[in-house]
């Protein structure tokens, strides 16, 4: 995570806010190492590095698998597996917008061509959609992540929740690839399906209230993180002109940002805190172990984490 300037001077309302909330420190959330490096050798991740430079290496990688176990632990732990399953989603996630921002056009446009696959199979009973293509080995990987992920699925829920958790994987993947109305979906669904993965989820409508504050709150935050390479790559930003399909709207949202820098980083340091106001007050609803769990979160994200989420 790098902030700079003003974004630092704002970032720190946040912590000293986050500083004041009472709440009880849960340092088991998410999984152990053990169960991290055991997803990173079933996987063979250390053949990737090279592959995704910018995501750390095998410290990054554990991080982005923690994270996605952390935020499916908050509704309450029910085995590692799930937690497991979680963090490789979370990793797939990560590993798909690594392709999709950073790769060549052909693997681009053969991944878009497999989720568009995914996307319009009825039940989606299988990912072997590479076997039509020449795919690089991280396709290969990203699908056997997908697979792993699907499999799981299957096996562990009811046919209804299986349903949902689908139709939500349907919409994310959409939105990645830019054929779903709401490119925003894309950073925030992800948070909501690791929450879905959490059987407690299902339990509470304040269960899935939350999930979906947590979401818009990584939303804002990573925006507002990323609003000058987002300005630069045509990339979708909260922060920007909601059209950036072209070099030219990107100049001129880079000439009105540099304007009012200022009023940018009030109106996300504002919206950062509105939301963590939000999770809070529906977290205090909710058992003490979700909320302990739920500002034990917001303590990881604001004032302990050296990576990006």
């Amino acid at each position: 995570m790098i902030l700079k300037g003003g974004q630092k001077r704002y970032c720190a309302d946040i912590k000293d806010h986050i500083n004041t909330i009472d709440f009880k420190i849960n340092d088991d959330l998410g999984l152990d190492n053990n169960s991290i490096y055991g997803i990173i050798e079933s996987f063979n991740l250390e053949l990737f590095i090279e592959s995704f430079p910018g995501r750390g290496g095998i410290s990054g990688f554990s991080t982005i698998i923690w994270w996605g176990s952390v935020l499916n632990d908050i509704l309450g732990k029910n085995n590692n597996e799930i937690l497991e399953i979680a963090g490789i989603f979370n990793l797939g996630i990560a590993f798909f917008d690594s392709i999709i921002d950073d790769f060549p056009e052909k693997e681009k446009k053969t991944l878009a061509c497999i989720a568009i696959e995914i996307i319009d199979s009825p039940e989606i009973v299988s990912t072997d959609f590479v076997s039509k293509y020449e795919v690089s080995k991280e396709v290969l990987l990203l699908s056997d992540i997908i697979n792993r992920v699907l499999s799981y699925l299957r096996i562990k829920y009811s046919q209804r929740q299986h349903r949902f958790l689908l139709s939500m994987l349907k919409i994310m993947l959409s939105s990645e690839i830019g054929t779903y109305s709401n490119m925003h979906i894309a950073k925030q669904f992800p948070i909501l399906f690791i929450g879905a993965l959490n059987p407690n989820y299902y339990c509470n409508t304040n269960h899935r209230l939350l999930f979906r504050y947590l979401g818009e709150l990584i939303n804002y935050w990573d925006d507002w993180k990323d609003i000058k390479s987002d300005m630069f790559n045509l990339s979708p930003n909260l922060y920007l002109n909601k059209n950036q399909a072209n070099k030219k709207t990107s100049i001129i949202n880079g000439f009105y940002y540099s304007l009012g820098i200022k009023n940018v980083n009030q109106i996300a340091s504002n919206l950062i805190l509105n939301k963590i106001y939000d999770i809070t007050k529906v977290a205090r609803q909710l058992k003490p172990e979700i909320y302990n769990n739920t500002i034990t979160f917001l303590n990881y994200l604001f004032l302990d984490n050296p990576i990006d989420f």
